[in-house]
């Protein structure tokens, strides 16, 4: 059984007792993933959790050489049409330091010049204006550690550690789907995930990469009943992102789901308190700095976000006749207004409903991962942004990748192959992308 659970040559995970049939069906199963881990002695795994067997946890060379064909494909293709569209009439030209960067400079927008401005900086804030303190640390940290070690500009940095952190996040993902699923759903689920609109930010100096990695390790690691490493990513996620804070929810839900409700028995899962502790130290730092940690808050209104102010019925109440909701869509960096409206809420619902569907039918973990980030930004006040935030939520792919009908898959892969190439092209010209 257990030459099962570590065999990734026959797709043979949790999901799986040998039939293909059984791959594709979703098993909830609530105790920990039992995969091989390095045996670091017994005080160390007293500390970190749960003890392991003494086989070394590896991903395989043809694993690895079929992810890193799969990565560079995706990013060439992401390169070849940003270049492709950079040939036509751009509408908003690049400042003269990011457009001599030639392939470079297609990775860099809008948000993109926070991050480094910061990077290179640090914070400042201006009550009358937008300031940099909406844009949590880590992200820029790491740029500003890689721009010290790398030789070039402060993009390259920014982007090695976009790309290192979508890499590491791939590797996670799909270990942890072929353990529950099989090769095939894992294989599917990854390239949904890809081709979503939303993954052109997975290539851009955004921090979504980052704060995918790290609720994507979260989750493994929760998973093999690691509650320390689980609790040192969602602080990495937490410090990534405000929605990062809610990292602790889908880990507290697998650690009852693992270990009961006894106080004694989730003592060892106590790690995962700390996931918000990235936050935490950010908030800390704008009181000192700044004299109160609202600044965060009160820069965010800039942007429209109201905290608890719903957008869900945005898209509904527009078809009804009101166009007053459009005055989050300026017409000189979003040009198709109303469709912008109609797609960013109608992915709020459909990720509620992925929740849902995940929590009910899959496993709860999932479904409390995918509705704590939905529910944050569909109750943040602006429908903007949507293709973005939701990018993050692998978990939902698992529900795509479970379609039998061949020919919808290949429908739903070019209708979203097609919107990316679309996003690619309004990012590339300085419109409004999420």
């Amino acid at each position: 059984m257990q030459q099962n659970l570590d065999s990734e040559s026959k797709g043979e995970g949790l999901a799986s007792t040998g039939s293909r049939q059984h791959l594709e069906r979703p098993v909830p199963g609530a105790a920990a993933l039992d995969w091989p881990l390095p045996r670091f002695g017994t005080p160390v795994e007293r500390f970190f959790g749960r003890a392991r067997p003494a086989i070394a946890s590896r991903v395989s060379l043809r694993t690895a050489a079929r992810l890193a064909g799969l990565f560079v494909a995706w990013r060439v293709g992401i390169l070849l049409v940003s270049a492709g569209w950079g040939q036509l009439p751009i509408a908003t030209g690049w400042p003269p330091e990011i457009d001599i960067m030639w392939l470079f400079r297609y990775s860099v927008r809008w948000d993109s010049g926070w991050y480094l401005t910061i990077a290179g900086e640090g914070y400042s804030y201006d009550p009358a204006y937008p300031s940099s303190v909406a844009f949590f640390p880590l992200f820029p940290l790491l740029i500003r550690f890689f721009d010290a070690l790398l030789p070039g500009s402060d993009v390259l940095a920014a982007l090695v550690v976009v790309h290192l952190a979508l890499i590491g996040a791939l590797i996670y993902i799909y270990r942890l789907l072929v353990a529950e699923y099989g090769e095939r759903i894992a294989w599917r689920s990854v390239y949904f995930f890809m081709i979503f609109p939303g993954a052109f930010f997975f290539s851009a100096v955004y921090n979504e990469a980052l704060l995918l990695c790290a609720a994507a390790g979260a989750i493994y690691h929760a998973r093999r009943g690691q509650w320390a490493w689980a609790a040192a990513f969602g602080i990495a996620g937490s410090a990534t992102k405000l929605v990062g804070i809610l990292l602790v929810i889908p880990l507290a839900v697998e650690l009852l789901s693992q270990r009961g409700r006894s106080l004694r028995d989730l003592l060892p899962g106590a790690w995962i308190l700390a996931a918000p502790l990235g936050a935490v130290a950010y908030f800390g730092y704008l009181q000192v700095a700044f004299g109160s940690y609202r600044v965060f808050f009160d820069t965010e209104a800039h942007w429209h976000r109201e905290p608890f102010s719903a957008v869900m019925l945005m898209g509904i109440q527009y078809l009804a006749g009101d166009e007053g909701v459009l005055r989050f869509y300026p017409p000189n960096s979003m040009p198709l207004a109303p469709a912008y409206l109609l797609f960013d809420t109608t992915l709020l619902w459909l990720f509620l409903a992925a929740g849902i569907i995940l929590w009910r039918k899959y496993r709860p973990t999932y479904g409390a991962f995918v509705l704590a980030f939905t529910l944050i930004p569909a109750l943040s006040g602006s429908p903007q942004s949507m293709n973005r935030y939701v990018a993050v939520l692998f978990p939902a792919f698992i529900i795509l990748a479970h379609i039998r009908s061949e020919a919808l898959r290949a429908t739903l892969g070019i209708a979203c192959i097609l919107i990316l190439a679309f996003t690619t092209h309004l990012f590339v010209n300085g419109y409004w992308a999420g």
